[in-house]
């Protein structure tokens, strides 16, 4: 008798396979989520039964009569491919399982090195095999899983025939590679397969919500993910219920500001600097920058900046921000977020789109914003110049984050050409207005004045050592560094 959706999830729940965190989860992609599910915590002979059953009702129509191999990806669904098999047996079909190793063993039986179980399983039911996994994120696994299998039937010389792949949970997300397509169908048009699942996750979240085990919280929270990670389709099924913020990120100021970078070590300066520009009004914050963090810490930083210009936005300027492992970059935004800061820029191009898109739902989950930087002002950064970094990778980086609501975007204040560039680039795809973070300006060679000409209406020019120096080592006076910056409010 087929599963139903809902006797799964009880049994899941009781399992402890299905969960709901109060705290993120990191899942193997590094992202941060509060659902959760492990088939490796299938250890009831009752849970097995009804994953027998389950797999069967996603295989036995693509089975048919001939016999098939049941290939499990490794390590947690090496059981869940027996499963899988059984439950087809008992409906009267000829299953086999197998899967394989991460690292191949040198010893003992008669399996091929990297196999699993019986070495020539695969060749015996003719190349047909079904992947059997428990989820699907990004689908890096079933790719992996795919290219064994190919590697395998040219080592072997036999006539690779897969079936599909059968889950139990689809996530309903995205990859990095594109944003703008289900993982699974990408998947699917990469590879030709058709993926089948038994559940999604967002009739997860709605059975967790009716059970009281998804609070408003964790309700918004998930809310927020499928913002950021969300395939187009579970996005428009939550378009309505996700916080107005998240959808579009709302703007720092009205217009056009100078904003100064602290980009020094003494706090006394800082405190200077602070009460003498808390009441200008076309001072739009303050940037502060590592090397005055680093010294006197995350929260005397910000209790400095709010005690002297209570009212001015804080931005923490880690240079470069966003340039670990997706993980670690969550857990940084969080932290920023829990001491006060207003905005975090980031930096992701030297760690990819995925890192980015951690930074991105840390901000909208901790209720900070991220400005996301992707291209330099130093001759040097970009390919041409000898460097790394493609103008198209930059573009690339500010399309995907407007694509995730993002409307705060750092560009290079000494290539007024670039930032036209990037300007038009996202207006085309319907990003406008938007809000541009200019640094390099004055003491790097960058022009206010053309460099607020081509970001348009919303320009904040950031500006350093301009304001706070009259030469090197020599600074201005609190009145000095006031008058400086009214200068430079006329030039916006």
């Amino acid at each position: 008798m087929p599963v139903t959706k809902e006797q799964f999830i009880d049994a899941t729940l009781g399992q402890g396979m299905l969960m709901f965190g109060k705290s993120p989860f990191f899942l193997k992609s590094g992202r941060a989520s509060k659902l959760f599910f492990n088939a490796g915590n299938a250890d009831h002979g009752l849970m097995v039964e009804l994953l027998e059953e389950v797999f069967a009702d996603l295989m036995e129509q693509d089975v048919g009569d001939k016999p098939v191999v049941c290939f499990g990806l490794p390590y947690k669904c090496i059981n869940v491919a027996s499963h899988a098999a059984a439950g087809l047996v008992n409906r009267g079909r000829d299953a086999r399982w197998n899967s394989y190793r991460k690292e191949e063993k040198d010893h003992g039986g008669d399996a091929k090195s990297i196999l699993v179980a019986r070495g020539t399983n695969i060749q015996d039911c003719g190349g047909r095999v079904g992947l059997v996994d428990d989820v699907i994120t990004t689908a890096a696994s079933k790719h992996e899983g795919m290219e064994v299998l190919e590697q395998l039937a040219r080592e072997d010389g036999f006539k690779l025939d897969v079936l599909g792949v059968y889950l139990l949970v689809d996530r309903q997300e995205v990859t990095s590679t594109n944003v703008a397509e289900s993982a699974v169908k990408q998947f699917e048009q990469a590879t030709g397969l058709k993926v089948k699942s038994f559940i999604t996750a967002a009739e997860l979240i709605e059975a967790g919500r009716k059970k009281g085990l998804v609070d408003d919280e964790q309700y918004r929270f998930a809310l927020i993910y499928f913002r950021v990670y969300g395939s187009p389709g579970v996005f428009e099924l939550y378009r309505s219920q996700i916080p107005p913020e998240v959808l579009v990120q709302p703007f720092f100021t009205s217009g056009r500001s100078i904003v100064p970078a602290c980009d020094f070590k003494d706090l006394e300066l800082f405190a200077h600097l602070a009460e003498a520009l808390a009441d200008v009004e076309k001072v739009g914050g303050f940037k502060a920058g590592s090397m005055l963090v680093e010294e006197h810490g995350l929260g005397k930083v910000l209790e400095t900046a709010k005690k002297h210009a209570p009212k001015k936005p804080v931005i923490y300027d880690r240079q470069k921000g966003g340039t670990d492992i997706p993980e670690v970059v969550y857990k940084q935004v969080e932290q920023y977020a829990a001491h006060g800061y207003d905005a975090h820029i980031v930096f992701p191009p030297m760690t990819g789109p995925e890192t980015m898109l951690a930074a991105i739902n840390a901000g909208y989950q901790c209720g900070i914003k991220i400005i996301l930087g992707a291209d330099m002002t130093h001759m040097g950064f970009d390919r041409t110049e000898g460097g790394c970094i493609t103008m198209e990778d930059s573009a690339r980086f500010y399309k995907i984050a407007a694509l995730k609501g993002l409307r705060n975007f750092v560009m290079p204040g000494t290539k007024p050409d670039r930032i036209a560039f990037y300007r038009k680039m996202l207006a085309d795809s319907g990003v406008d207005p938007i809000s541009i973070w200019s640094p390099g300006l004055v003491t790097q060679g960058g022009n206010i004045s053309e460099g607020g000409n081509a970001a348009g209406p919303r320009f904040q020019g950031i500006v350093g050592r301009a304001i706070y120096e009259k030469a090197p080592g020599v600074f201005r006076t609190p009145d000095e560094m006031r008058a400086e910056v009214l200068k430079m409010t006329v030039r916006l």
